[in-house]
């Protein structure tokens, strides 16, 4: 998460602001960035990451830079279909970006991924026993489907699983988790409308940018254990805090003016 969101942050603050001392920030820390992310060896990274950018691409106005942008993907998309057909079922070094996307994608692949995929099974089954109230934290998920005994390494896999978001789901049920997960997809929404109500490069930057800090932290708790971890707490609460107070700032969410009182002794008849 957090070498999604600081690649987010620098792609945000040059496209607000393309001028060449932004061009040169981005082409300092954005390799650097990116040589961290592939020593972190964290293939969700990647889904994080574009995940973000798919979002924010169609939150964002069509400027020139991002035509240019897109006027390159398009132009490469042939050759990027190519590259994948081919490195598909490869074991050369070359096509290690698209082994990364089928362990992602395809769970024959994977180990992780089909341990994945099971356990989600198990946390759906689980879950139609108690869709509304949940089983309650602290009872862990029904094994149905016999998962590899991992109880040695760590003994709470029944009660944290990778998938945050169903297993929160089938912990708190269906009441619980809109409670406590509304959160998130209102932070969304204020950061949007933050953004469109915004007048600075600096304002739009973060509104961006805390969309970005979100849907990377919901890829996150889908694919692997985002509750709980000090990354999210040191980076969606300070983001939500943040674009709170943004929305007034900006007039997104305006405060609720107090009626006037006439002083007159008619005035409030």
């Amino acid at each position: 998460m957090l070498f999604a969101d600081a690649f987010l942050l620098v792609l945000v603050v040059f496209f607000e602001r393309p001028s060449p001392r932004n061009l040169l920030l981005g082409l300092a820390t954005l390799p650097v960035l990116t040589l961290g992310m592939i020593a972190n060896n964290r293939r969700l990274v990647w889904v994080e990451l574009l995940g973000a950018l798919a979002v924010l691409y169609f939150i964002t106005p069509f400027t020139r830079l991002k035509k240019r942008i897109v006027q390159t993907v398009a132009i490469s998309l042939p050759v990027i279909g190519l590259y994948t057909a081919i490195g598909w079922s490869s074991g050369a070094r070359v096509f290690a970006p698209v082994r990364t996307i089928r362990s992602v994608v395809d769970s024959e692949a994977d180990p992780s991924t089909r341990w994945r995929d099971l356990e989600n099974y198990n946390l759906f089954f689980t879950l139609r026993s108690h869709p509304l109230l949940g089983t309650g934290f602290g009872h862990g998920y029904d094994e149905v489907i016999q998962l590899p005994d991992i109880s040695q390494a760590y003994e709470l896999y029944r009660f944290a699983p990778h998938n945050s978001i169903l297993g929160l789901l089938t912990f708190s049920g269906g009441i619980g988790f809109a409670a406590i997960w509304l959160l998130i997809p209102l932070g969304i929404f204020f950061a949007v409308r933050s953004y469109r109500f915004s007048t600075t490069p600096r304002d739009r930057t973060t509104a961006l940018t805390t969309v970005g800090i979100l849907v990377t932290y919901l890829v996150h708790c889908y694919g692997d254990m985002g509750l709980g971890t000090w990354a999210s707490v040191f980076t969606v609460g300070p983001a939500l805090a943040l674009v709170a107070k943004q929305a007034v700032a900006t007039g997104a969410w305006p405060l609720r003016r107090e009626r006037s009182i006439d002083p007159s002794p008619l005035g409030n008849r």
